[in-house]
């Protein structure tokens, strides 16, 4: 989970390093950090239907719905990849 939270610091900092210079190895950087994220957490809901149902009711959250998760992670990377 520690590589999980660098991971997802750094790449908030190199959008904001590319929405400021415009220098596309940020915005790449920033869509390699990203997928490498989503990837993680399509680890996290393979491992998380196993034990649940989709979607699955949090008291802290309310209904938590690991598929649609996984789009949202999908269209971060398609937002940080656009000029």
């Amino acid at each position: 989970m520690l590589q999980f939270n660098k991971t997802c610091h750094n790449w908030a900092t190199q959008l904001a390093l590319y929405r400021k210079t415009k220098n596309k190895n940020y915005q790449n950087k920033t869509v390699s950090q990203l997928l490498k994220a989503r990837d993680y957490w399509k680890k996290y809901t393979e491992t998380a239907m196993l034990q649940n149902i989709n979607p699955i009711w949090t008291n802290r959250v309310g209904h938590v719905d690991w598929m649609k998760a996984i789009d949202f992670a999908d269209l971060n990377v398609t937002i940080a990849g656009k000029d």
